[in-house]
């Protein structure tokens, strides 16, 4: 049996996964802001911090992971839907943006 702290932040890990379903008129505003914070603004930040330090070095890599459901929408994940969508077309702005400096995404 797991000790009771590492049990602790295997319970918080899983309940950040996990994803509500529900129709989008139903989402509330945090569950929607918590999907967009996690699978964008992290992103987006991340992203950015590494960037600094990368393209004066003319050199990187930064590697975003969307999700089959960038292209295809099933009902009750709208929010999720929406974030690794955007979260595509954030990869791609990155992509015009830094691509004379060599990096790559």
């Amino acid at each position: 049996m797991l000790p009771a702290r590492r049990r602790r932040k295997r319970a918080a890990r899983a309940t950040v996964a996990r994803r509500p379903c529900e129709p989008l008129v139903e989402v509330s505003l945090d569950n929607w802001q918590r999907r967009i914070d996690t699978n964008l603004t992290g992103a987006f930040v991340v992203g950015r911090r590494v960037a600094r330090r990368m393209l004066p070095r003319h050199a990187g890599k930064i590697i975003n992971v969307c999700s089959v459901q960038t292209d295809l929408a099933r009902p009750t994940i709208g929010a999720y839907t929406a974030a690794k969508g955007t979260l595509r077309n954030l990869t791609r702005a990155m992509t015009a943006e830094w691509a004379g400096e060599r990096a790559s995404l």
